[in-house]
């Protein structure tokens, strides 16, 4: 799959408002439930079908040529291959046709008809570890009206970010929300998962904490970021930036 290089329409609508994780049915072939994963920013007279050796539009004769191409797998096979999948970002085109055995589809928008959206993952708490760079604590006691309405919500109070790894899932964003969790005695809760590698996960750390860190926390953070990457890791993690 990939684009073809068209003519500029006039009068074009902005992108598509379907969105990745909706859930639709095909309407000529209703036949399962699929899952968008990627919206490609292209039309689909100009989107090729490789395999096909045509355009969206010339295997969808008798759908607007304008229409916005979505690309979609069908939900079993994407619960098998991307289990954790949630919606919050697309999938890579280049890693679906190479790293899995999923089937990707290209459709016109108006082909498919949305009726649900997929749902962040529940994990079990306790395997969720922090990140390795983490150097703050809490205080029950402190966060006594926190850990009261997690509670009662049964959930964090916005989805914690996490990566998975061999021993379960490690922390990028959310350390607060997963240790008030635990401490309300939730047993599973939800969380977005990333798939990214160890660089990606420490410079996503780094931007969601190291400049609100105090300079003992920062240093202790550092310590253990050079002991990972080097003493070029200021180089090294986009989102980190030497001390004044």
């Amino acid at each position: 799959m990939r684009r073809r290089p068209g003519i500029q329409l006039e009068n074009t609508s902005a992108h598509t408002s379907l969105r990745w994780g909706n859930i639709v049915e095909d309407v000529d072939n209703p036949s399962g439930e699929m899952v968008i994963v990627s919206t490609p920013s292209a039309r689909a007279y100009e989107w090729d079908i490789s395999l096909r050796n045509r355009t969206v539009a010339e295997d969808n004769p008798e759908y607007p040529p304008t229409d916005w191409v979505v690309i979609c797998v069908y939900r079993d096979e994407l619960d098998t291959e991307f289990p954790y999948y949630d919606g919050h970002r697309p999938l890579s085109l280049r890693k679906l046709s190479r790293e899995s055995n999923v089937n990707m589809y290209s459709f016109p928008e108006s082909r498919v008809r949305v009726v649900g959206r997929v749902k962040p993952p529940k994990v079990p708490i306790d395997k969720i570890q922090p990140s390795p760079y983490h150097a703050r604590t809490f205080s029950a006691d402190d966060n006594r009206e926190f850990i009261e309405t997690t509670r009662k919500e049964g959930k964090p109070l916005g989805l914690p970010m996490v990566r998975k790894v061999d021993e379960g899932f490690e922390t990028i964003n959310g350390h607060k929300r997963i240790w008030v969790s635990k401490q309300a005695g939730l047993e599973t809760i939800p969380v977005q998962v990333l798939d990214i590698d160890d660089r990606r996960a420490a410079d996503l750390w780094a931007k969601h904490h190291y400049d609100s860190y105090t300079e003992q926390q920062q240093e202790a953070a550092l310590n253990k970021l050079v002991d990972r990457f080097g003493v070029t890791v200021f180089d090294k993690l986009h989102h980190l930036s030497p001390p004044a």
